[in-house]
């Protein structure tokens, strides 16, 4: 068994350890916990359509085996519960306890999973994906951007506290 189906097998154990983290780290109330699981499939629709373009502007296509439609479905969800599911709750907990961390938070994610997809890249190759654009990280980045800052967005607006109902729109974000 080589080091990428390791890898592809750890993938989705991972995604799950992080919101288990989260959860006992953060210690968000259950009805926060419960909206963030909902809405781990914004995040894996969002990574979804994003592929999609990349794919059919030349960007990049998945070179690695068992994929269903030319897309790996692990990665999928293992995106959906880290940017879906743990990604809201550290979100909702900087939002509710740490105001000063949030706006570094919402620029340095996506600049984080743009330094892992260029590990991945570098440290596999074309064993995973294959390249096709030299502009690659940039497209990337915006496509980070908005799988990240869209699922924040959908999680914000299911989000209702009493605290901000009274609160202007302004205050409000």
């Amino acid at each position: 068994m080589d080091l990428i189906t390791i890898f592809r097998f750890l993938l989705i154990p991972i995604g799950i350890g992080t919101i288990f983290l989260a959860v006992k780290l953060i210690k968000p109330p259950k009805k926060i916990i419960f909206l963030a699981l909902s809405l781990c499939w914004v995040a894996g629709g969002l990574n979804l359509i994003v592929d999609i373009i990349q794919q059919n502007f030349g960007i990049w296509q998945y070179a690695v085996p068992g994929l269903v439609l030319g897309y790996p479905i692990d990665l999928y969800v293992a995106v959906s519960l880290v940017l879906g599911g743990a990604a809201p709750l550290i979100y909702w907990w900087l939002r509710s306890y740490q105001k000063k961390w949030l706006l570094p938070f919402l620029f340095l994610l996506p600049c984080y999973l743009l330094l892992q997809d260029y590990l991945v890249i570098t440290l596999t190759g074309n064993a995973v994906i294959q390249l096709q654009n030299s502009y690659w990280w940039l497209v990337d980045f915006v496509a980070l951007i908005v799988i990240t800052w869209g699922t924040l967005f959908v999680f914000r607006c299911f989000l209702s506290d009493d605290s901000s109902a009274s609160a202007s729109p302004r205050e409000k974000w």
